[in-house]
């Protein structure tokens, strides 16, 4: 994947190290299956539970640089997970929510899954 081909949304005051990670291990995980990828164009989120701040950066980003191949977006509460598929699906954008609790396991099937 190309920089800037793909996006990770974190909420920046409770997110941001397991969204790292996320990154992290995505990165070796590519590494390890010999394919390459870039940096992600981070959206740090003042609030997860801010679905119209993420719809604005995501509505920005598509009328500016086209549809990205994934959006990551990391969460600590699953109910809001419904939000973000919806905001992703209304901007034809294919999405991946992922909870931090799954991201502290810190198991590459967890970026493997993410890469299919």
């Amino acid at each position: 994947m190309k920089k800037g081909s793909w996006i990770v949304a974190y909420d920046r005051n409770k997110g941001y190290s397991q969204a790292d990670s996320l990154v992290k291990q995505l990165m070796q995980c590519c590494k390890t299956l010999q394919s390459l990828v870039e940096d992600p164009v981070w959206f740090e989120l003042d609030r997860e539970e801010d679905f119209g701040q993420f719809q604005k950066m995501l509505g920005d980003y598509v009328d500016n640089y086209g549809e990205p191949l994934i959006a990551v977006i990391v969460l600590r509460s699953q109910r809001f997970y419904p939000n973000y598929k919806n905001i992703c699906y209304s901007y034809n954008v294919v999405s991946q929510v992922v909870n931090m609790r799954t991201i502290q396991k810190q198991s590459l099937s967890v970026a493997s899954n993410i890469l299919r």
